[in-house]
């Protein structure tokens, strides 16, 4: 055979599928190896990142945010309704317990229109 024979249809297209799949090949390996190499990285950061989390709960119990002007408002709150007559004492207590039921009936009204909706009535 003569080496400086032209190549024949089906040389070159060898040649061709040679060339395709001499680039193609190695990325069949490379990119499914580095997509499970990135999930396996994303799945140790959230677990370390769990027990981040995890960790500084137990350290700081869940307590309500409370700054201190809004402490120092109730304070002074409190203050000036121990220092009213008691007749006044008892009125804005009954006014307070009125409203809270008011507010109470409301979210339950809510509550009972958005389970309604949920059911599509």
């Amino acid at each position: 055979m003569d080496p400086n024979a032209p190549l024949t249809a089906q040389q070159f297209t060898q040649v061709i599928w040679a060339i395709v799949l001499g680039f193609a090949a190695p990325w069949v390996v490379i990119i499914p190896a580095f997509l499970l190499i990135m999930r396996w990285r994303d799945r140790r950061a959230l677990r370390r990142a769990q027990a981040r989390w995890q960790a500084w709960q137990t350290a700081h119990p869940h307590e309500p945010p409370q700054d201190d002007v809004m402490r120092r408002w109730q304070i002074r709150n409190q203050l000036w309704l121990d220092s009213q007559p008691v007749y006044i004492h008892a009125h804005l207590l009954r006014q307070r317990l009125e409203e809270a039921e008011r507010e109470v009936r409301v979210q339950a009204i809510l509550e009972a229109a958005r389970w309604g909706d949920a059911d599509g009535r």
